[in-house]
């Protein structure tokens, strides 16, 4: 399915502005995402409702490269950016680790991490979360579809940020990684509106956007894993969770 507005873009975004899972590092993104085609894209997006240049951002660009963005207002921003890059028409996974002001970490696919230790000063103010699109204006436009939309209040490891990805043959839900660290975590089904948060209810205001077909989703149960370091130096681990068979998230496509 899809949905295309009258001026033949798409125009795909879910938000909450009442308050943010988080409002200070250190804090972790993670979701699923289907890029259509080679894109500028906000995956998830934490800023100041009075300045969308303040706050935190997953996103991916047009040279295929996924990237954790921080902005401190009219300090600027600074970003880490993979030199892997993602393949279109297909489920992939996306992380960012925000752990102080002298390092981000953005993820592909659970791996091919790359860190940037530029000194930015925090940003202050940050009451909102919008998934899809930059929160104000009509620019970063999610062609695609995204699910499984995570963010934690601790840094994650390498480890706990290869087992969200489901291509590593080890994937568990958002759930079972840091439990106590998870703030907000929406699978975003594609039934309704809100998309439901199941931690915090920070539900999602869904402004555009169909339901999106998931290839393969992880039964999801409460139970904490415990992700031995190994993973992250590429050891293979056994197969935590089952697949089951098709399931709909939020998204779009042509």
């Amino acid at each position: 399915m899809a949905r295309q507005n009258d001026g033949g873009t798409f125009d795909f975004f879910l938000q909450n502005t009442t308050g943010a899972p988080v409002t200070a590092m250190p804090l972790s993104m993670s979701c699923l995402f289907y890029p259509n085609n080679a894109q500028s894209s906000y995956l998830i997006d934490i800023d100041d409702t009075g300045d969308t240049e303040n706050g935190f951002v997953l996103w991916i660009n047009a040279s295929s490269h996924v990237l954790a963005r921080q902005s401190s207002g009219g300090s600027g921003f600074t970003e880490a950016e993979t030199s892997a890059t993602y393949s279109t028409s297909t489920w992939q996974h996306a992380g960012a680790v925000f752990t102080s002001t002298t390092s981000r970490t953005a993820y592909l696919n659970g791996a091919n991490a790359v860190n940037d230790t530029t000194s930015l000063v925090a940003p202050s103010g940050v009451n909102r979360i919008t998934v899809g699109r930059v929160p104000t204006s009509g620019f970063g436009n999610m062609f695609g579809g995204i699910a499984e939309v995570a963010i934690w209040n601790v840094a994650l490891t390498a480890a706990e940020m290869l087992v969200l990805n489901p291509a590593s043959g080890m994937f568990v839900s958002p759930l079972a990684v840091r439990p106590s660290g998870l703030v907000f975590y929406s699978r975003l089904m594609g039934q309704a509106s809100p998309e439901i948060d199941r931690m915090r209810g920070l539900n999602l205001t869904v402004n555009s956007g169909v339901r999106f077909d998931h290839p393969g989703l992880v039964n999801t149960y409460p139970r904490a894993v415990t992700v031995p370091t190994a993973a992250a130096a590429g050891v293979t681990l056994p197969q935590l969770e089952r697949f089951h068979p098709r399931g709909l998230h939020r998204g779009m496509y042509p």
